[in-house]
């Protein structure tokens, strides 16, 4: 161990948590090649196999557990380090990276595109997708979470609550005319693994005989379908009510709604660009704050019995 340096860790790392070779190369930025030299290179220089290959992937042996226990504490002291290092940064200039999911960073662009004309110096780094970057780990310095229970570990304020409702495209409620029932509708919804049990019941309820024909994993994936006229399903009224071409087809519904949160770790809430990051987003979802509670907008009121 006295041999290696932070940069074969943090390769093993990638590794041992994406347990492929090819999403470690993903995370690291570079090519399968590149991180397969460097795991030969690293076996080679402690004398023991770390992952055992097979053509249905990679698993790790005895030798790596052992490794992967010094390697994060490793890891835990290096980010401490960074942090707070950082959280003495009084400049507004660098890079700041930005964690979120793939509907806020899409539809919120202004926030984005508002922060970077104010503060041209500061490199804005933007992560998007369902995975939760680690603030701890310095995977990123401030996370917009949509969440009711945000980390004990990490500090913050909740900016803005977001309410969700059903919308279907226009051309979609004219094909089927005025008088059908929700029932009448194709719809689409999240997929068993994105945790789709509140609209799996809220549909059981409101229209038992529904057909869900399509499901998705990304956001993105299904207000593209909703738009496009696949069916009908829901979407937060700040997304869906300010597109035209959607209708919303009922009030927000109870129990759908969730906290935004502004996050940061607290060795880095000092930070001169942290501090700037968090202050101009708090005021864009003040600003903001009725287009995400659903304000009264014309609904076409369809239930399952009408």
């Amino acid at each position: 161990m006295q041999r290696l340096d932070w940069d074969d860790l943090r390769v093993f790392l990638a590794i041992a948590r994406s347990k492929t070779l090819s999403g470690a190369a993903r995370k690291l930025g570079v090519n399968q090649t590149t991180v397969t030299r460097r795991l030969d290179a690293l076996e080679a220089r402690l004398g023991a196999r770390l992952f055992d290959r097979s053509p249905s992937g990679i698993s790790p042996t005895s030798a790596a557990t052992e490794v992967l226990h010094v390697a994060e504490r490793v890891e835990d002291n290096v980010a401490s380090i960074e942090r707070q290092l950082i959280g003495q940064d009084t400049r507004l200039t660098g890079e700041l990276r930005v964690t979120t999911i793939d509907m806020s960073a899409y539809y919120d662009a202004d926030l984005f595109e508002s922060f970077a004309q104010r503060y041209p110096d500061i490199e804005l780094e933007l992560s998007v997708g369902h995975f939760l970057r680690n603030l701890t780990r310095r995977e990123a310095d401030v996370a917009i979470r949509w969440t009711d229970k945000p980390p004990e570990h990490l500090v913050g304020q909740r900016v803005a609550r977001a309410e969700y409702a059903v919308y279907g495209a226009r051309p979609l409620l004219d094909k089927h005319g005025a008088d059908a029932k929700l029932n009448d509708f194709p719809w689409v919804d999240w997929d068993v693994a994105n945790n789709a049990r509140v609209t799996a019941r809220w549909m059981r309820n409101h229209v038992p005989d529904a057909h869900v024909v399509c499901r998705y994993d990304m956001a993105l994936a299904l207000h593209g379908a909703i738009k496009a006229g696949t069916g009908l399903g829901f979407m937060p009224c700040a997304y869906g009510d300010s597109d035209p071409s959607l209708c919303r087809m009922r009030p927000p519904e109870a129990g759908f709604g969730m906290d935004i949160w502004l996050l940061t770790h607290p060795d880095l809430r000092s930070t001169a660009r942290v501090r700037a990051f968090m202050r101009h987003a708090s005021a864009y979802f003040e600003t903001n704050q009725q287009r995400f509670a659903g304000a009264t907008i014309p609904v076409q009121n369809r239930d399952a019995s009408r």
